[in-house]
This record gives C-alpha cells, structure tokens and sequence, in this order.
C-alpha cells in the first residue's frame, strides 16, 4: 500500500491534471509521406479551436503510457565518443508548453521545426548531466541513428515509461522533421478534459471520417493504467491482512 501511494505521489515533472490523451495513425487510412505532417498540422490547429481547449500537440509516445523508443545517441566532438542508448520521443510543436514541462534554456520545438529545416532537439537534464557531464549542452551536435541534430534546448526533466525508475537521458526530436508514422495527442483543457472526447472524434471526423482515435483516456486515467503491478500487490497485501485478521479473531473467540 505505501509502495502505491508513493508511486501516485511521485512527481512526474510534466502537468497531469485536464489533459486529454489519445493516438491517431494515418497510415490506416492511407496516409504517407507528406500528406502524414499535413495532416498533423490540420488535425492540431482543429483541436486548438476547441470549446474548453487550452493547449494541443502531439508525440510519438504519450508520456507514462508505457511506449519508449532507444536509440544510440553519440555525442559528436567527442574523444573515443562512443553510442549510448537514450530515450528518444518525437514531439510536435508546443509539447513542452502543452505538458507544461519547464525549459531551462534555449528554445522548445516549434512548427519551423519541420521536413525542410535543419535537425534540431531538445535534450533533458538527465541526458546533461549523464552524457555531457554538466557541461553547457546549447549548440553541441547529437548523432542519433546516423543523423546529425543540434541541440537548441534544454528541458527538465520529466518520467518517460515508469514512476518506478529515475528520469532517464532523453532526446526530443521534432515529429514534423521526419516521423511519418502514428502520432499520439494531448490536449490540456480548461475543465474537466473527459467531455472533450465528443468534440474531438466530431472534429476529426470532419477532417476525414476515415481516421479512427484509440486509447482515449485522461493523463490520469493513462497513469494509473501504468500502476497496475502495484494496485494487485496492495489488493493482495490487504486481502491477506483482513485473513490473518479474521483468522485471529476466530482464535481469540475459541480459546474464549
């Protein structure tokens, strides 16, 4: 029990509270190369304009939903630099802002960041600490997967795939650059984000009735699904605490 309360109470380093979550993948209904970035950008700008929407973007994993991708990350300029596995997640504009995940210097990824620019992410400070040993991280270029990127920010730190574990070195890379696959979005609402779920499928709809959402859930509703190991084991704890309970009052009352 006190394992599961410590995990609900372990900040995540990213906003939780009226957050809409769900994922959408074009390639089911077609969609590839381009018209994949045309559609995010379309799909983002009809969720902004939303009744009770605060914020939208996207990613290609939700965060502490269980999704992770690692790559070998290399810090070019580096003697006998060798490739380290990291965390990598392509996001989509504003996902700092929308997550309200602090920046402690430079710039978030932003819609400029797209096919046509130059390969630019952020890291967290993790990944300063672990991989550049504290040293200024701005302008420093990272070689992920044989593509050189810049780095142009730095974020805080915030959990990936578990509350269980400390935050991991983590990159950002800009979806609109080059991810063409699945896409997961958040939307951080004014109320409670639950009643969001109609407008939503309304308004993608009208975009294409050919596109269908999956996993919609609250960020809270998706955090706990993570819990689960720990819900069965304080559930069991209890079960056999009233048992030996039940077992020693029976005792009791027969030796009475």
């Amino acid at each position: 029990l006190r394992t599961l309360r410590n995990l609900r109470a372990t900040v995540a380093g990213f906003y939780q509270d009226r957050v809409l979550l769900f994922r959408i993948d074009p390639r089911l209904s077609r969609y590839t190369g381009e018209r994949v970035p045309d559609l995010y950008r379309e799909l983002q700008d009809a969720y902004a304009g939303l009744p009770g929407g605060v914020d939208v973007s996207f990613a290609r994993h939700a965060l502490l939903t269980g999704g992770e991708r690692a790559s070998g990350v290399l810090v070019v300029g580096e003697e006998d630099g060798e490739e380290a596995g990291a965390l990598v997640n392509p996001v989509g504009p504003g996902f700092f802002e929308t997550l309200r995940i602090p920046l402690r210097s430079g710039r978030s990824i932003e819609e400029r960041d797209d096919e046509r620019s130059r390969g630019v992410v952020v890291v967290n400070e993790a990944f300063v600490r672990e991989r550049l040993g504290g040293e200024e991280a701005l302008g420093r270029t990272l070689r992920v997967s044989g593509v050189d990127w810049e780095i142009v920010g730095v974020a805080s730190d915030a959990q990936y795939h578990s509350l269980r574990e400390p935050p991991e070195p983590t990159v950002y890379i800009p979806f609109l650059h080059s991810e063409r696959g699945q896409a997961s979005f958040a939307i951080r609402t004014a109320g409670d984000p639950s009643r969001l779920a109609g407008p939503v499928r309304r308004a993608t709809r009208r975009i294409d009735s050919s596109l269908s959402i999956f996993d919609l859930a609250t960020q809270r509703e998706a955090v706990a699904g993570t819990l689960g190991q720990e819900r069965v084991m304080a559930t069991t704890t209890s079960a056999f605490g009233l048992l030996a309970l039940l077992l020693a009052m029976i005792g009791v009352y027969g030796v009475v």
